[in-house]
């Protein structure tokens, strides 16, 4: 499980960084971290493993949301940052 769960934030991730707008980004966190994604199946399964199983699966697929979190800001300031520095191209400031 643990294998499954680490694959699926690589792929969430990577997914992230090429999300060019903030609609694809939203598309991404809808997919990886919405209600009825992979990984929030995996996380609500943890509790049919066996004991032993259980703490290492829930900590490493609490490590993926946390990580595939931070990928979404990270993206998104990176996108805002480029739409600003942009803005002087696009538009007269005075």
């Amino acid at each position: 499980m643990i294998e499954r769960v680490e694959a699926i934030a690589a792929r969430a991730v990577a997914v992230l960084q090429e999300a060019m707008d903030e609609a694809d980004l939203e598309a991404a966190r809808v997919e990886y971290l919405g209600r009825k994604s992979e990984l929030m199946a995996l996380l609500s399964s943890v509790g049919t493993l066996p004991p032993e199983e259980r703490g290492p699966a829930g900590k490493a697929a609490n490590a993926a949301k946390v990580a595939i979190a931070e990928a979404i800001e990270e993206r998104m300031a990176r996108l805002a940052q480029a739409r600003l520095g942009d803005l002087g191209d696009r538009e007269w400031i005075d």
